[in-house]
């Protein structure tokens, strides 16, 4: 499961006929994780980001970048989108930008492993 939402947007103007829309979306998804002997989907978001090149009011390319898997927590997700936007990230500098966000909130995960394990030992 893979759905994708968009959330905010923002447009560059460059010169009287060309500009850049940055467009930038939350990513809800499913990680598979091992524990023990079995497969668990762990609910998780992530994050896209599109520029459109626009030239006389027209789309001459698209680029894009995403990361799949960032937290659990969609808040938090949500909160870096918006950082992103305000800040006109583009597609080519998301992994660069975000790495940090992701390597610390990788906990995120560990916290649902841990949160399965305690159930299957009370089960």
């Amino acid at each position: 499961m893979r759905d994708v939402v968009e959330i905010a947007s923002c447009r560059t103007i460059l010169d009287d006929n060309k500009s850049y829309v940055y467009k930038y979306y939350l990513v809800k998804n499913c990680k598979k994780i091992n524990v023990g002997d079995d497969e668990f989907d762990i609910k998780c978001f992530g994050i896209e980001v599109l520029r459109e090149e626009i030239v006389d009011d027209k789309v001459i390319s698209i680029e894009k970048n995403w990361v799949d898997y960032v937290s659990t927590d969609r808040t938090k997700v949500l909160e870096l989108i918006i950082y992103l936007q305000k800040n006109e990230v583009s597609p080519v500098h998301l992994v660069e930008i975000i790495g940090e966000y992701v390597d610390e909130w990788v906990s995120d995960f560990d916290n649902e492993v841990s949160k399965i394990e305690a159930k299957l030992v009370l089960a």
